[in-house]
């Protein structure tokens, strides 16, 4: 991996106003969708380390829709449950503060990276 490579995701995250962090086994990133390069270099990069606040190995990447999460996402955040823990109350107020100008809704496309 060049150096330019190596720079991307720490590119993308300091672009980003926040990504939505969670972590049980694995850091949970999730960001919009937005198909820069950034993210596409990140979409191919599974097993890959990148620097992110550190070195990092790429366990998953992916994009998904809110409407129908991965269910590596519930897996991984620990957020299964009903009501005030699930996922979506969670993520909903996340979204609600952080991209205002942004509707959620069952089609938005998210992009999350999973790494340890």
């Amino acid at each position: 991996m060049n150096s330019e490579q190596h720079d991307l995701p720490a590119y993308l995250f300091r672009r980003q106003r926040m990504a939505f962090q969670v972590g049980y086994r694995l850091n949970v990133y999730i960001l919009p969708f937005e198909d820069d390069p950034a993210q596409r270099w990140l979409l191919g990069s599974e097993g890959a380390e990148v620097e992110l606040d550190g070195r990092v190995r790429v366990q998953h990447c992916f994009v998904t829709r809110y409407g129908d999460v991965d269910p590596r996402v519930r897996e991984e955040t620990g957020l299964r449950g009903e009501g005030v823990s699930s996922f979506e109350r969670v993520f909903q107020r996340y979204w609600a503060q952080e991209y205002p100008d942004r509707p959620l809704s069952d089609d938005t496309r998210l992009f999350v990276l999973m790494t340890a």
